[in-house]
């Protein structure tokens, strides 16, 4: 449910691209703020990734088909990868008032999934953390990392000033981060634990959570 300071919020959202549109004809709303440094710096890390995959693996794909293809496990990443830039544009096409919306729901999806994995996931490497639909083996994790950003960007835009109290700064996004960690503590999904935590006390301290209670927390944790 949208409250009316997020309702508010979305018609002063939708009203200033209104007027964005007008002044700046033939850009869509969509289109209009491509960050080119941050795009081109996505497409040099995953050159460089997929040139470390191949020197990593071009001996084995080599031994795995009898010296014929060296480049086997390469091709494969590659076709992950170009599928990867192409939902890449899709999801940059959709207006952000939209992930404002969805926010909440793609955040209860994610619980869901998570606590599935407990009941039909299947183990792969000695852990359980994979689901497999349909022939697809996905990480519920991977997508919760997502969901998690979203709606603490939501919860940013919402508590303004108001992060810096105890009760939004840090309840508030502390309650939001355990829905997505108990489940992944319960998978003893460790890694995804300590990269989501982190992420979480950096969006919080954009937020305007005070440093003390972040410093608190991360003490805590560490104990």
């Amino acid at each position: 449910m949208i409250t009316t300071p997020e309702r508010k919020y979305l018609m002063a959202s939708e009203r200033d691209l209104h007027a964005k549109e007008k002044r700046r004809p033939g850009l869509s709303r969509t289109g209009e703020s491509v960050d080119y440094p941050f795009l081109l710096l996505v497409l040099l890390l995953l050159t460089v990734g997929l040139a470390m995959l191949y020197s990593a693996s071009y001996a084995q794909s080599e031994y795995d088909t009898g010296y014929e293809i060296s480049t086997k496990y390469l091709q494969k990443q590659a076709v992950c990868a170009a599928i990867g830039l192409a939902a890449m544009f899709f999801f940059s096409r959709i207006p952000a008032g939209v992930w404002y919306r969805l926010a909440w729901p793609l955040y209860g999806v994610s619980i869901a999934l998570l606590l599935s994995v407990l009941v039909i996931g299947e183990e792969v490497n000695g852990a359980r953390r994979w689901i497999n639909l349909a022939g697809i083996q996905f990480q519920p994790s991977e997508i919760a990392k997502f969901t998690m950003i979203l709606l603490f960007a939501r919860l940013t835009r919402l508590y303004g000033q108001d992060a810096k109290t105890f009760r939004h700064g840090v309840l508030g996004f502390g309650l939001a981060l355990m829905g997505i960690l108990v489940p992944l503590a319960l998978e003893r999904h460790l890694s995804a634990i300590m990269l989501m935590g982190m992420v979480a006390v950096v969006m919080m301290f954009v937020a305007g959570t005070r440093t003390r209670w972040l410093l608190a927390g991360a003490g805590a944790a560490a104990v």
